[in-house]
Protein backbone atom coordinates (compact mmCIF):
# COMPACT_ATOMS: atom_id res chain seq x y z
CA UNK A 1 0.00 0.00 0.00
CA UNK A 2 1.27 3.66 -0.26
CA UNK A 3 1.47 5.89 2.55
CA UNK A 4 -0.89 8.62 2.91
CA UNK A 5 1.48 11.55 3.56
CA UNK A 6 4.87 10.56 1.00
CA UNK A 7 2.65 8.97 -1.31
CA UNK A 8 5.52 6.06 -0.98
CA UNK A 9 5.02 2.05 -1.10
CA UNK A 10 5.04 0.94 2.81
CA UNK A 11 4.56 -2.89 4.40
CA UNK A 12 1.90 -2.67 7.24
CA UNK A 13 1.87 -4.90 9.95
CA UNK A 14 -1.30 -5.31 11.44
CA UNK A 15 -1.74 -6.68 15.05
CA UNK A 16 -5.65 -7.33 15.97
CA UNK A 17 -6.75 -5.19 19.01
CA UNK A 18 -8.30 -8.32 20.21
CA UNK A 19 -6.02 -10.47 20.13
CA UNK A 20 -3.28 -10.73 23.54
CA UNK A 21 -0.24 -10.35 21.43
CA UNK A 22 -1.54 -6.49 21.83
CA UNK A 23 -0.34 -7.33 25.56
CA UNK A 24 3.55 -9.07 24.51
CA UNK A 25 6.03 -6.79 25.69
CA UNK A 26 7.55 -7.80 22.59
CA UNK A 27 5.15 -5.42 20.65
CA UNK A 28 6.47 -2.42 21.91
CA UNK A 29 10.30 -3.42 22.41
CA UNK A 30 9.76 -4.53 18.82
CA UNK A 31 8.93 -1.18 17.53
CA UNK A 32 11.10 1.24 19.72
CA UNK A 33 14.49 -0.78 19.02
CA UNK A 34 13.47 -0.95 15.00
CA UNK A 35 12.72 3.14 15.74
CA UNK A 36 16.18 3.76 16.32
CA UNK A 37 18.06 2.14 13.29
CA UNK A 38 18.37 4.26 10.39
CA UNK A 39 20.62 2.40 8.05
CA UNK A 40 20.85 1.27 4.14
CA UNK A 41 20.40 -2.10 5.50
CA UNK A 42 17.77 -2.10 7.73
CA UNK A 43 13.90 -1.76 7.02
CA UNK A 44 13.45 1.61 7.54
CA UNK A 45 10.57 1.98 10.65
CA UNK A 46 7.80 4.95 9.53
CA UNK A 47 5.13 5.04 11.98
CA UNK A 48 3.15 3.22 14.70
CA UNK A 49 -0.96 3.96 14.79
CA UNK A 50 -4.30 2.43 15.65
CA UNK A 51 -7.18 1.88 13.69
CA UNK A 52 -10.75 0.81 14.56
CA UNK A 53 -9.46 -2.92 15.17
CA UNK A 54 -5.61 -3.00 15.17
CA UNK A 55 -2.12 -1.82 16.16
CA UNK A 56 -0.97 -0.53 12.87
CA UNK A 57 2.78 -0.73 12.21
CA UNK A 58 4.34 0.80 9.01
CA UNK A 59 7.30 0.08 7.95
CA UNK A 60 9.58 0.37 4.51
CA UNK A 61 8.50 -1.94 1.45
CA UNK A 62 10.89 -4.22 0.07
CA UNK A 63 10.27 -4.78 -3.20
CA UNK A 64 12.35 -7.74 -4.16
CA UNK A 65 11.06 -9.79 -1.35
CA UNK A 66 12.28 -12.06 1.22
CA UNK A 67 15.95 -13.57 0.81
CA UNK A 68 14.46 -17.23 1.62
CA UNK A 69 13.01 -17.12 -2.00
CA UNK A 70 16.38 -16.78 -3.05
CA UNK A 71 18.08 -19.60 -1.29
CA UNK A 72 15.83 -22.05 -3.38
CA UNK A 73 19.26 -22.24 -5.52
CA UNK A 74 22.54 -22.47 -4.44
CA UNK A 75 23.93 -18.80 -5.19
CA UNK A 76 27.83 -18.48 -6.98
CA UNK A 77 30.15 -17.25 -4.54
CA UNK A 78 30.18 -13.62 -5.56
CA UNK A 79 26.48 -12.90 -5.28
CA UNK A 80 26.56 -14.48 -1.93
CA UNK A 81 29.19 -13.04 -0.61
CA UNK A 82 27.82 -8.90 -1.89
CA UNK A 83 24.84 -9.57 0.04
CA UNK A 84 26.10 -11.21 2.83
CA UNK A 85 28.53 -8.19 3.26
CA UNK A 86 26.10 -5.99 3.20
CA UNK A 87 24.39 -8.51 6.22
CA UNK A 88 27.10 -7.86 8.28
CA UNK A 89 27.22 -4.28 7.81
CA UNK A 90 23.68 -3.92 8.87
CA UNK A 91 24.17 -5.89 11.51
CA UNK A 92 27.29 -4.65 12.86
CA UNK A 93 24.91 -1.18 13.39
CA UNK A 94 22.75 -2.64 15.39
CA UNK A 95 25.44 -3.93 17.57
CA UNK A 96 26.74 -0.79 17.84
CA UNK A 97 23.21 0.79 18.87
CA UNK A 98 23.53 -1.89 21.75
CA UNK A 99 20.28 -3.69 19.55
CA UNK A 100 21.21 -7.50 19.65
CA UNK A 101 18.68 -9.21 16.70
CA UNK A 102 18.31 -12.80 17.80
CA UNK A 103 16.03 -14.46 15.60
CA UNK A 104 18.06 -13.38 12.30
CA UNK A 105 16.82 -15.57 9.32
CA UNK A 106 16.40 -15.37 5.61
CA UNK A 107 12.74 -15.20 5.94
CA UNK A 108 13.34 -11.83 8.25
CA UNK A 109 15.68 -10.51 5.48
CA UNK A 110 14.54 -8.63 2.75
CA UNK A 111 15.72 -7.28 -0.55
CA UNK A 112 15.31 -4.10 -2.57
CA UNK A 113 16.33 -2.71 -6.05
CA UNK A 114 17.22 -4.53 -9.34
CA UNK A 115 18.19 -7.83 -9.71
CA UNK A 116 22.05 -6.47 -10.82
CA UNK A 117 22.12 -4.41 -7.70
CA UNK A 118 20.09 -5.92 -4.98
CA UNK A 119 20.15 -3.80 -1.34
CA UNK A 120 19.84 -6.66 1.72
CA UNK A 121 17.93 -5.29 4.46
CA UNK A 122 17.21 -6.66 7.99
CA UNK A 123 13.84 -6.61 9.19
CA UNK A 124 11.87 -8.32 12.14
CA UNK A 125 12.83 -7.15 15.41
CA UNK A 126 10.29 -8.71 17.38
CA UNK A 127 12.94 -10.79 19.48
CA UNK A 128 15.68 -8.11 19.90
CA UNK A 129 17.36 -7.46 22.68
CA UNK A 130 18.66 -3.80 23.62
CA UNK A 131 21.71 -3.35 26.02
CA UNK A 132 23.28 -0.02 27.10
CA UNK A 133 26.05 -1.84 29.20
CA UNK A 134 26.73 -5.44 27.34
CA UNK A 135 24.89 -7.30 25.29
CA UNK A 136 24.30 -10.51 27.64
CA UNK A 137 20.80 -12.39 27.73
CA UNK A 138 18.82 -14.63 29.47
CA UNK A 139 15.89 -15.43 27.91
CA UNK A 140 16.11 -18.40 24.94
CA UNK A 141 14.66 -16.98 21.92
CA UNK A 142 14.85 -17.15 18.41
CA UNK A 143 14.02 -19.97 15.17
CA UNK A 144 15.23 -23.51 16.19
CA UNK A 145 17.22 -24.26 13.17
CA UNK A 146 19.34 -21.04 13.40
CA UNK A 147 19.87 -20.79 17.32
CA UNK A 148 23.28 -21.28 18.39
CA UNK A 149 24.25 -24.29 20.93
CA UNK A 150 24.20 -22.02 23.89
CA UNK A 151 20.56 -21.37 23.15
CA UNK A 152 19.45 -24.69 23.00
CA UNK A 153 21.21 -25.72 25.92
CA UNK A 154 19.75 -22.82 27.72
CA UNK A 155 22.86 -23.00 30.11
CA UNK A 156 22.42 -19.87 31.38
CA UNK A 157 23.07 -15.98 30.22
CA UNK A 158 24.46 -15.92 27.23
CA UNK A 159 25.81 -13.42 24.54
CA UNK A 160 23.51 -12.18 22.15
CA UNK A 161 26.43 -10.91 19.60
CA UNK A 162 27.94 -14.03 19.53
CA UNK A 163 24.45 -15.90 18.41
CA UNK A 164 23.65 -12.91 15.85
CA UNK A 165 26.98 -14.17 14.41
CA UNK A 166 25.85 -18.11 14.63
CA UNK A 167 22.80 -17.12 12.76
CA UNK A 168 24.21 -15.26 9.69
CA UNK A 169 26.49 -18.08 9.49
CA UNK A 170 23.65 -20.30 8.94
CA UNK A 171 22.25 -17.55 6.39
CA UNK A 172 25.42 -17.71 4.62
CA UNK A 173 25.12 -21.31 4.32
CA UNK A 174 22.05 -21.20 2.60
CA UNK A 175 22.94 -19.12 0.26
CA UNK A 176 25.78 -20.76 -0.82
CA UNK A 177 24.08 -24.51 -1.14
CA UNK A 178 20.47 -23.79 -0.68
CA UNK A 179 20.01 -26.08 2.46
CA UNK A 180 19.92 -26.16 6.32
CA UNK A 181 23.64 -26.64 7.90
CA UNK A 182 22.91 -29.37 10.64
CA UNK A 183 20.31 -31.39 8.47
CA UNK A 184 21.79 -34.40 7.01
CA UNK A 185 19.39 -34.95 4.51
CA UNK A 186 18.98 -32.62 1.67
CA UNK A 187 15.22 -32.63 1.34
CA UNK A 188 14.73 -32.31 5.27
CA UNK A 189 12.42 -29.10 6.50
CA UNK A 190 15.10 -28.18 8.65
CA UNK A 191 12.27 -28.83 11.63
CA UNK A 192 14.47 -29.28 14.79
CA UNK A 193 14.42 -32.80 15.81
CA UNK A 194 16.75 -34.69 18.51
CA UNK A 195 19.15 -35.88 15.94
CA UNK A 196 19.34 -32.03 14.70
CA UNK A 197 19.77 -30.60 17.41
CA UNK A 198 22.57 -32.63 18.61
CA UNK A 199 24.40 -32.01 15.14
CA UNK A 200 24.46 -28.46 16.28
CA UNK A 201 25.60 -28.87 19.79
CA UNK A 202 28.68 -30.55 18.20
CA UNK A 203 28.65 -27.90 15.54
CA UNK A 204 28.45 -30.92 12.93
CA UNK A 205 27.38 -29.48 9.82
CA UNK A 206 27.13 -31.24 6.52
CA UNK A 207 28.83 -29.64 3.44
CA UNK A 208 26.95 -30.99 0.15
CA UNK A 209 29.22 -33.09 -2.26
CA UNK A 210 26.90 -31.49 -5.56
CA UNK A 211 28.26 -27.75 -4.58
CA UNK A 212 31.20 -26.72 -4.60
CA UNK A 213 32.90 -24.23 -1.86
CA UNK A 214 36.13 -22.55 -1.28
CA UNK A 215 38.78 -22.92 0.85
CA UNK A 216 38.54 -19.95 2.03
CA UNK A 217 34.39 -19.74 2.72
CA UNK A 218 34.82 -23.34 4.05
CA UNK A 219 37.41 -22.01 6.64
CA UNK A 220 35.06 -19.02 7.57
CA UNK A 221 31.96 -21.00 8.08
CA UNK A 222 33.92 -23.57 10.10
CA UNK A 223 34.86 -20.26 12.57
CA UNK A 224 31.52 -19.39 12.57
CA UNK A 225 29.94 -23.07 13.83
CA UNK A 226 32.06 -23.07 17.04
CA UNK A 227 29.84 -24.56 19.58
CA UNK A 228 32.38 -22.15 22.16
CA UNK A 229 30.99 -18.66 21.82
CA UNK A 230 34.15 -17.42 23.12
CA UNK A 231 35.87 -19.72 20.17
CA UNK A 232 34.05 -18.70 17.52
CA UNK A 233 34.73 -15.66 15.17
CA UNK A 234 33.46 -12.30 15.86
CA UNK A 235 31.66 -9.87 14.00
CA UNK A 236 34.43 -7.63 13.61
CA UNK A 237 36.53 -10.52 12.81
CA UNK A 238 34.23 -12.21 10.44
CA UNK A 239 34.01 -8.82 8.39
CA UNK A 240 37.97 -8.99 7.78
CA UNK A 241 37.94 -12.34 6.73
CA UNK A 242 39.79 -12.61 3.29
CA UNK A 243 37.04 -14.15 2.02
CA UNK A 244 35.00 -11.36 1.93
CA UNK A 245 37.29 -8.74 0.43
CA UNK A 246 37.63 -10.87 -2.98
CA UNK A 247 36.11 -8.83 -5.96
CA UNK A 248 35.75 -6.16 -3.55
CA UNK A 249 34.58 -3.69 -6.63
CA UNK A 250 31.15 -6.07 -7.25
CA UNK A 251 30.34 -5.82 -3.37
CA UNK A 252 30.47 -2.09 -3.32
CA UNK A 253 28.60 -1.90 -6.98
CA UNK A 254 26.27 -3.95 -4.82
CA UNK A 255 25.34 -1.36 -2.85
CA UNK A 256 26.87 1.77 -3.86
CA UNK A 257 25.92 4.32 -1.21
CA UNK A 258 26.47 1.51 1.72
CA UNK A 259 27.20 3.18 5.27
CA UNK A 260 30.20 2.60 7.24
CA UNK A 261 28.94 1.99 10.46
CA UNK A 262 31.86 3.73 11.71
CA UNK A 263 30.04 6.90 10.62
CA UNK A 264 27.83 8.97 12.66
CA UNK A 265 24.13 7.99 12.93
CA UNK A 266 23.30 11.30 11.60
CA UNK A 267 25.13 11.40 8.79
CA UNK A 268 24.19 7.70 8.08
CA UNK A 269 20.62 9.25 8.19
CA UNK A 270 21.35 11.76 5.82
CA UNK A 271 22.89 9.45 3.29
CA UNK A 272 20.24 7.32 2.99
CA UNK A 273 16.94 7.20 5.49
CA UNK A 274 15.24 9.77 7.54
CA UNK A 275 14.61 8.97 10.84
CA UNK A 276 10.81 9.15 11.79
CA UNK A 277 9.35 12.19 13.29
CA UNK A 278 7.44 9.64 15.88
CA UNK A 279 9.30 10.50 19.72
CA UNK A 280 9.52 7.52 21.61
CA UNK A 281 7.23 8.71 24.13
CA UNK A 282 4.29 9.11 21.35
CA UNK A 283 5.19 5.62 20.26
CA UNK A 284 4.39 4.23 24.04
CA UNK A 285 1.45 6.52 24.04
CA UNK A 286 -0.53 5.30 21.03
CA UNK A 287 0.56 1.16 22.06
CA UNK A 288 -1.01 2.13 25.83
CA UNK A 289 -4.18 3.63 24.23
CA UNK A 290 -4.56 0.61 21.81
CA UNK A 291 -4.02 -1.56 25.14
CA UNK A 292 -6.62 0.21 26.84
CA UNK A 293 -9.14 0.14 24.07
CA UNK A 294 -8.43 -4.01 23.86
CA UNK A 295 -9.30 -3.61 27.38
CA UNK A 296 -12.26 -1.75 27.42
CA UNK A 297 -13.86 -3.65 24.51
CA UNK A 298 -13.18 -6.71 26.91
CA UNK A 299 -15.20 -5.43 29.78
CA UNK A 300 -17.92 -4.66 27.15
CA UNK A 301 -17.91 -8.11 25.70
CA UNK A 302 -17.87 -9.25 29.32
CA UNK A 303 -21.20 -7.68 30.15
CA UNK A 304 -19.76 -4.59 31.75
CA UNK A 305 -20.36 -1.01 31.17
CA UNK A 306 -17.99 1.60 29.72
CA UNK A 307 -19.32 2.40 26.19
CA UNK A 308 -19.02 5.67 26.79
CA UNK A 309 -15.77 5.74 27.50
CA UNK A 310 -14.72 3.55 24.62
CA UNK A 311 -15.94 6.39 22.59
CA UNK A 312 -14.09 9.19 24.27
CA UNK A 313 -10.82 6.61 24.16
CA UNK A 314 -11.67 6.04 20.37
CA UNK A 315 -11.71 9.89 19.61
CA UNK A 316 -8.53 10.38 21.26
CA UNK A 317 -6.85 7.41 19.49
CA UNK A 318 -7.92 9.04 16.37
CA UNK A 319 -6.15 12.45 17.37
CA UNK A 320 -2.76 10.20 18.17
CA UNK A 321 -2.61 8.49 15.17
CA UNK A 322 -3.64 11.83 13.27
CA UNK A 323 -0.96 13.24 14.95
CA UNK A 324 1.20 11.02 13.81
CA UNK A 325 0.87 10.69 10.68
CA UNK A 326 0.89 14.69 10.18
Amino acid sequence: MRHKRSKELVAVKLIKQSTEMLLDKNVEREILNHRQLVHPNIIAFKEVYTTDTDLAIVVEYASAGQLADKCRSPMPEDQARGLFSQLLEGLAYCHSKGVYHRDLRSELIFLSGSVFKPRLKIGGFGFSKSAAMDSMAKTAVGTRGYMAPEVLLATGAYDAAATDVWAAGVVLFQMLTARMPFCHDANASGILDRAMMQRIVRGQYYLPGDVELSLEVQDLLARIFRPDPKQRISLAAMRRHPWLHHNTPSVLSAAPDQVSTRQSSKSAAADDAEAPAQSEDGIRDVIHRARQRRLLRQRNADGGAGGNQELALDRVSHSIAASARS
